[in-house]
């Protein structure tokens, strides 16, 4: 589960700048921002964690989750 430890490691550096973002951006321009840089980290071996425990799905699903 060390992948999706650092999946979860390189969104957590976007967050803030997405915090920053939705307060100066409208929201097509946050949705290009969400397709471009944070949803290529999830998909990207989405076959490996989709038979995960859940534990981790969680951790990663609230990740996403705060990010939108």
């Amino acid at each position: 589960m060390a992948h999706i430890d650092k999946v979860i490691l390189k969104l957590k550096r976007l967050v803030g700048t997405c915090c920053k973002l939705c307060y100066e951006l409208p929201d097509w321009c946050l949705q290009d921002i969400y397709y471009a840089f944070i949803r290529p980290y999830i998909l990207y071996g989405l076959e490996v964690y989709g038979n995960t425990c859940v534990f981790y799905m969680d951790k990663l699903t609230k990740m996403n989750n705060k990010l939108l």
